[in-house]
């Protein structure tokens, strides 16, 4: 690299880094104390500026109980990081007492990242923080009602302006990294929900169809994220026929949408519609996360034309987590037990959905050192490599792209599933009837990932169990 490219800027973060954690080393264990533990006072300063801009003036009690949360919060982080601090001091003088050379300054920086995700692993799981979370939630919920009718309504309109802005970009082609650029054809549309089927690349397709259900979690646009990077263009390859199932994003009037609409529904709408367009008589379903448990739940319904069902990382026993020996996977799982129902009521937000944003921000915090080393390390590592770096941020680029969940799905979702693991007890209803996975009657392929700290491979796996001796097969995916 010459200095005058486009990554130019993140060639300089990198050499600023090595510099910072080479000075470390170096300098002994006091150094530790530079970096170890973030300053508190600007976060401080900055929720006192956001209070005083808002505050009534004489406080409330939800103000006040806002205010008080949000330093309980701050204060377990705070003394993770403590511990940390303490912890790399270790490290430190071990490695200045041994009388070596000093090691690379990539493994020092990995050594903090290591032990700093050890031990928020165990804070993440902790009674202070589930408290302070719920407590978080709670006064998050009561500032919200306690405001005027007026200024809701505001943050409303400033939230839907926002969205739209963005979406407004997108298809003036603003984008820094697009996506989903593989062509295919709009087939059927019924509300927010589009059927698309893609355009063949190898000829006539000789094998499908398949019908990709993306859960409402995350874009299905994950299936087709560069040309170099996509599920979608795989199968195309393969002479597969593609279709894909777009379920929009949820507004105001979706509010009472679950499962009788999107599985008892659309889905078998779906189906039908991709049966009459390739003309075939049964079409394989293949759903991913979400979208793989939807899957199932149709599959377990009579009168499906399904031929087989493929799920991908999709959780079927919502309390097999704690099957997993491995700490840090199934934090969601933990956090949503931990809440009760008007916790749950109260993360449907201002327009009775369950915010993508706020999604998206539980998910980083389900590993928030990761999430902090994906910049610091991943992307940096990546700085003189072009084609990693695109895609590194057409990943964030589809993470940054969180739909909102209608609030009767989220529900289900969170209380039904997570919360009291109605669909492996057979005691899920949909349309009136219980869905029992027991009854799928088609061939089975159960993809997983070994990796997965988001569903644990155990969640997946208990599908396995309840088709003993059907055509079932299973695939680890040696990933996260």
């Amino acid at each position: 690299m010459d200095g005058s490219g486009p990554y130019d800027w993140l060639n300089r973060w990198q050499q600023s880094q090595q510099a910072f954690w080479s000075a470390a080393i170096q300098t002994g264990v006091d150094s530790a104390e530079a970096f170890a533990e973030p300053d508190w006072q600007p976060f401080d300063d900055a929720m006192a500026k956001l209070l005083a801009a808002t505050t009534p003036e004489h406080e409330t009690p939800p103000w006040e109980a806002a205010r008080d949360a949000s330093a309980r919060y701050r204060d377990v982080v705070q003394a993770a990081f403590a511990r940390v601090r303490d912890a790399f001091a270790i490290q430190c003088r071990a490695i200045h007492g041994s009388g070596g050379a000093p090691p690379d300054w990539r493994l020092l920086r990995d050594r903090w990242f290591d032990l700093a995700e050890e031990e928020f692993v165990h804070v993440l799981r902790s009674p202070d923080f589930l408290d302070a979370q719920r407590d978080g939630i709670r006064s998050g919920a009561a500032l919200w009602q306690s405001l005027p009718d007026d200024t809701r309504q505001l943050a409303r309109q400033q939230r839907r302006l926002g969205a739209t802005a963005h979406q407004t970009l997108v298809k003036l082609g603003a984008e820094m990294v697009p996506i989903a650029q593989t062509p295919k054809d709009l087939i059927w549309e019924d509300g927010r929900t589009t059927l698309w089927r893609y355009r063949p690349i190898a000829g006539k397709a000789t094998l499908g169809p398949v019908l990709i259900c993306h859960g409402l979690i995350g874009r299905q646009t994950m299936t087709d994220l560069r040309p170099e990077r996509s599920l979608v263009r795989n199968l195309l390859a393969a002479g597969v026929d593609v279709l894909v199932l777009d379920w929009g994003s949820a507004g105001p009037d979706d509010t009472e949408l679950g499962m009788d609409h999107f599985v008892g529904a659309k889905i078998p709408m779906a189906v039908e519609t991709a049966c009459q367009a390739t003309g075939a008589d049964r079409i394989v379903l293949f759903g991913i996360c979400q979208g793989g448990t939807m899957a199932a739940c149709h599959a377990a319904m009579p009168g499906h034309r399904l031929r087989g069902v493929i799920t991908a990382v999709a959780p079927f026993d919502f309390h097999a987590d704690e099957q997993d020996a491995d700490p840090a996977h199934g934090l969601l799982h933990v956090w949503a037990r931990s809440l009760d129902g008007g916790d749950l009521d109260a993360l449907i937000g201002m327009d009775g959905n369950l915010s993508g944003e706020l999604m998206g921000l539980v998910f980083n915090q389900l590993n928030p050192v990761r999430t902090l080393a994906k910049y610091a390390i991943e992307m940096l590592d990546h700085a003189r490599d072009p084609t990693a770096l695109t895609t590194f941020l057409a990943m964030e680029n589809w993470l940054a792209d969180r739909p909102d969940m209608p609030g009767a799905l989220a529900r289900t979702w969170l209380i039904d599933l997570y919360q009291d693991n109605a669909l492996i007890r057979g005691e899920l209803d949909i349309d009136g009837a219980h869905v029992g996975l027991d009854r799928i009657d088609v061939p089975v392929l159960n993809i997983f990932a070994t990796g997965d700290h988001i569903i644990p491979p155990p969640c997946s796996r208990a599908l396995g169990p309840v088709l003993t001796g059907r055509n079932y097969r299973e695939l680890a995916v040696q990933t996260g």
